[in-house]
């Protein structure tokens, strides 16, 4: 599923961060439900939950989408300097 959430999220031209969102059934098929590019950011919410249960703690996360941030804006805004 991580593999299919990052296929998603490049293929919709993601930028930052996300939760996609699947459907597991019964019979081992796996369905996309949704990717979601504003999910819950608090302490408790499954966002950062997830990120941490991989080994990144709440405030590297905050610090890693942060740095993001500034690559992204710095990319998009280069062409006007």
């Amino acid at each position: 599923m991580r593999s299919y959430a990052a296929t998603a999220f490049r293929t919709l031209g993601g930028c930052g961060l996300s939760r996609c969102d699947f459907f597991l059934t019964a019979e081992g098929d796996i369905f996309l439900n949704e990717l979601n590019t504003m999910p819950g950011f608090t302490q408790w919410s499954m966002y950062p939950l997830l990120w941490e249960n991989m080994g990144l703690a709440y405030p590297d996360l905050i610090e890693k989408l942060v740095q993001l941030a500034k690559e992204m804006f710095a990319k998009r805004e280069s062409h006007l300097i």
